[in-house]
């Protein structure tokens, strides 16, 4: 699965789950990614979709200092939710496969066999 439509199923999950700051996160993502788009005029591949997430992810960083600075320790904390779902995200995305070409936690040995082509 492409980090496209990563975002777009983490979206549907906290929608379902009605996580707030989770949702907000991944809607300034994806509208980051659309105005990138517009800027170069073209699609975004996985490399510059992480560029645009780190990019997100160290103006977070500068808010929650700036809004520390002028003593809103509220903005602060909801930026810092924020911050830490942007890394979990970015993270997540990052991790390269795994040699044998697993990507999830289930064990080589649990992989379905092709199906079978009967002659005769």
């Amino acid at each position: 699965m492409d980090l496209r439509a990563r975002l777009e199923s983490d979206m549907k999950r906290a929608l379902r789950a009605r996580d707030s700051i989770r949702l907000e996160t991944v809607r300034g993502i994806r509208g980051a990614l659309r105005n990138r788009e517009i800027e170069i005029g073209a699609v975004l591949a996985d490399d510059g979709i992480l560029r645009v997430i780190r990019t997100l992810m160290k103006q977070r960083v500068d808010a929650i200092e700036q809004y520390q600075k002028a003593g809103r320790e509220d903005l602060a904390a909801k930026r810092e939710l924020s911050a830490r779902s942007s890394r979990a995200i970015y993270r997540r995305r990052r991790t390269p496969p795994r040699p044998n070409g697993w990507s999830g936690r289930r064990s080589p040995g649990s992989k379905r066999r092709a199906p079978r082509t009967w002659v005769g």
